[in-house]
């Protein structure tokens, strides 16, 4: 399958990475506060380094990739079905191997290796 036609980049597979902006803050009674704003999470460098406890407050940045969180999800209970079947025809997803799509194939009622693109 190839990209649709003035498509920019490269189709992803399961095994690309990005990175989430994550925004630790300590307070006590808890405060979610806002949402933060744009400058904020483009400015978002530090790196989460690994370890048992959570890092001191500031901004950092998670490496992850699609298969953890997808992974995540269902490890909390949520239904990834309806989030994957209603993407089943983009393009992003038509890059991927049918082993790409998880552990989707035996969870679902689809049957991706006849889902077309």
């Amino acid at each position: 399958m190839l990209p649709p036609s003035g498509a920019s980049g490269r189709l992803i597979g399961a095994a690309d990475a990005f990175d989430v902006p994550v925004f630790v803050r300590h307070s006590s009674p808890p405060d979610v506060g806002g949402r933060p704003r744009t400058a904020r999470v483009r400015t978002a460098s530090r790196p989460w380094r690994a370890g048992p406890s959570l890092p001191a407050a500031g901004d950092y940045l998670v490496t992850t990739t699609w298969r953890d969180v997808i992974d995540a999800a269902i490890t909390v209970g949520r239904d990834v079905y309806p989030w994957l079947s209603e993407a089943k025809s983009s393009k992003l997803l038509c890059g991927m191997s049918l082993a790409d799509h998880l552990f989707v194939t035996s969870t679902s009622k689809t049957d991706w290796s006849t889902t077309p693109c």
